[in-house]
């Protein structure tokens, strides 16, 4: 469990001290300005975000839309990517 914000999972743990560590993303926060994240940053949930294309409400990972305030989903992102690309190589 994170030190600091009490997360149970992420894809990387930092040392803190013996025993205690801290969450990716408290831990590259602590690393870049030598102080723990505050309430406010680990308090900040995705739960209200939808697709903007397709309003799906969970997804591997969100990318923000060109208009803000609005997200893609993974898939609708990857597809976005596709269409600029082929629209990139016929011109």
């Amino acid at each position: 469990m994170c030190f600091n914000c009490r997360v149970t999972q992420t894809k990387h743990w930092f040392n803190l001290l013996k025993g205690h560590y801290l969450c990716k993303k408290c831990g590259e926060y602590k690393n870049k300005y030598g102080m723990f994240r505050s309430n406010e940053l680990w308090s900040k949930t995705t739960k209200d975000r939808n697709c903007s294309i397709c309003n799906v409400i969970h997804t591997s990972h969100w990318y923000r839309y060109s208009k803000p305030g609005h997200y893609l989903c993974a898939a609708c992102y990857q597809k976005q990517q596709r269409i600029k690309k082929s629209h990139n190589n016929t011109k």
